[in-house]
């Protein structure tokens, strides 16, 4: 188990069970997972799914995507090993997305196949699996050299790579040149393919580009990122040659542990108008298309023992979570969600419980050029742990056809770190405490919970 003497930390009493089996299903638009430096399990598990209503946020609850009552249905199938296939035409409400959008090609008609029971992989140990995440991340001006270098970000390596899982934003195009800056926008980033490699080095194992930068350098520059993509020492989620490949998951095995991780974009700005990706079209995946999302999730859900979501969404500068980042929070731990911790707004925002699911709705710029004054240089690096005694319950309760156990995320842990002239964080004692007040009044208008009110709380450290 690796050791967090970190500044925030939470922990819930829960419940172990041995594994269950459970179901395999698929859907007309394949979703193919992505597995990248693990050993990939296109599995079985499935989600008795939790309301997140539970949340203490103060907004009106968002409008349902998806109606509840087809939902159970299709998990009682799923419950029952019954093999066919269910399709279901959604007449989708587009809460999650900007209220400008029209529908997307592709389906909002997802088929749910079940082929029958599948054995799990048997979990090992007894050590919670660790996910970190950190924020935005680039290699403008000052940075440029640090990209150009395996080992540039060494020094983030102890707070990066003691995690089982690391998952950063890619707050970039991924390309050496050749493409044509994409016009109207005030800045446009590139990151050569190296980085990706510096990323690594330092701890990092997934990358989303399912931001506002991604396809900074035109169709020139997407094609060079796909490029990338195939030979990248990270996995690189919400960008894709078409929707599929864009909502696709990438998929990781910790310890029996398996772990999808989708990323997409909630704005609606240059990028999302000139490429979003479509069945033909190459480009990020986008919550203009609500039911596309919440469709890859819940089939997520179904195939995984943790979903991980990374929107980019919210408002710049802003601190508290807006409307629309609540209601999307919300679809996404209906849909099945487990980790909905997302950016965009450069500030660290609020992080805690939504139900069942872990929400973080910012967590500021992390490795970033323009860093002269606080709260833009106030950044950090979250920690969550998962439990496997949960993780298993949850896989019986529903092998068994029975309501989920309870949350999988018992913990979290925040590190402060402070974003100095050269553009990589670091432990900054003067400012910490500041850091932390700063993040408290972030936390406190959140709206999200201390912790699951599913589970009794029997710790909790000072100060988180």
């Amino acid at each position: 188990m690796m050791s967090m003497p970190l500044v925030s930390m939470r922990r819930l009493f829960v419940a172990s069970s041995k594994p269950g089996a459970g179901c395999c299903t698929g859907c007309d638009a394949v979703i193919p997972a992505v597995s990248h430096g693990r050993t990939a399990r296109i599995a079985q598990e499935h989600p008795a799914r939790r309301g997140a209503s539970g949340g203490g946020s103060g907004y009106p609850a968002a409008q349902e995507v998806f109606p509840m009552a087809p939902v159970l249905f299709l998990r009682a199938l799923a419950a029952a090993g019954i093999a066919g296939v269910l399709v279901l035409a959604v007449n989708a409400v587009a809460t999650i997305g900007p209220g400008s959008s029209g529908s997307a090609p592709g389906g909002i008609v997802p088929a749910l196949a079940d082929p029958g029971p599948v054995p799990g992989q048997p979990l090992v140990g007894d050590d919670p699996v660790t996910i970190a995440l950190a924020g935005d991340v680039h290699f403008e001006n000052q940075l440029a050299p640090v990209a150009a270098d395996p080992q540039g970000l060494a020094s983030l390596a102890p707070h990066l790579g003691a995690a089982d899982l690391t998952i950063v934003n890619l707050e970039s195009a991924v390309t050496d040149g050749g493409g044509r800056r994409m016009a109207g926008k005030q800045f446009t980033f590139a990151t050569p393919p190296s980085g990706l490699t510096t990323l690594s080095n330092a701890g990092v194992d997934v990358v989303s580009l399912a931001n506002n930068h991604g396809v900074d350098f035109g169709a020139k520059g997407l094609e060079q990122t796909l490029a990338a993509r195939a030979g990248s020492p990270v996995a690189m989620v919400g960008i894709g040659a078409n929707a599929a490949e864009a909502f696709a998951p990438s998929v990781h095995t910790v310890d029996g542990m398996s772990i999808a991780v989708l990323a997409a974009t909630q704005l609606r700005d240059h990028t999302t108008v000139y490429f979003r990706a479509g069945e033909d079209k190459a480009g990020v995946a986008s919550m203009e298309d609500p039911e596309r999302l919440l469709a890859a999730v819940r089939e997520a859900a179904i195939t995984h023992d943790v979903v991980v979501v990374v929107p980019h969404w919210g408002v710049e500068k802003q601190t508290c979570p807006s409307a629309k980042q609540v209601a999307a929070a919300r679809q996404l731990a209906d849909a099945g969600a487990d980790v909905v911790v997302g950016g965009h707004s450069h500030r660290v925002m609020g992080s805690g419980w939504l139900g069942d699911t872990y929400v973080g709705y910012g967590l500021g710029n992390f490795v970033w050029f323009r860093n002269t004054t606080f709260p833009g240089r106030s950044t950090g690096v979250l920690t969550i742990e998962v439990d496997k005694g949960q993780v298993s319950a949850k896989r019986k309760a529903l092998a068994q056809g029975e309501p989920s156990p309870g949350p999988v995320v018992v913990r979290d842990a925040w590190q402060p770190l402070s974003i100095p002239t050269s553009g990589i964080p670091a432990p900054d004692p003067e400012t910490a405490q500041q850091m932390l007040a700063d993040r408290e009044k972030a936390v406190a208008c959140s709206g999200l919970d201390a912790a699951p009110r599913s589970a009794p709380l029997v710790a909790t450290a000072p100060g988180r």
